[in-house]
């Protein structure tokens, strides 16, 4: 499998990134409280790192508005959160070339104003 690499100013450093996305399984439960006008859930995910490379941090893609929040855990800790774009968060461990993780995930947002809610990436996913 070939890498690509990913550069953010934010951080003036270059982090590589596989050109296919790392393989990861999902479990997700959740609810919509229309009286607080708030999705919130809770997700398992299955990490297996499939590249050639060692992985010590992990971007999750989700745009969830303006009031969000989220925790990762691994182990009964929480991870911690470098960046909020992209959301960048730090391992305790390196994960090694096919090892794999169970991250648990607690996440919330405000509904937004309309009729209708899409469920569309309503959820956090590793980029």
């Amino acid at each position: 499998m070939s890498e690509s690499t990913f550069e953010h100013s934010t951080f003036n450093q270059t982090f590589w990134t596989p050109r296919m996305p790392v393989k990861a399984l999902y479990s997700i439960d959740f609810e919509i409280d229309p009286s607080k006008e708030l999705l919130k859930g809770e997700e398992e995910i299955r990490l297996i790192n499939k590249t050639s490379k060692t992985l010590s941090r992990l971007i999750f893609n989700w745009e969830p508005g303006k009031e969000w929040d989220m925790k990762v855990g691994l182990d009964g800790k929480t991870l911690k959160l470098i960046s909020k774009e992209p959301m960048l968060f730090e391992l305790p461990e390196p994960l090694k070339p096919n090892e794999d993780i169970k991250l648990s995930v607690n996440f919330s947002f405000k509904l937004p104003e309309g009729r209708y809610l899409k469920l569309l990436k309503f959820h956090p996913r590793i980029w």
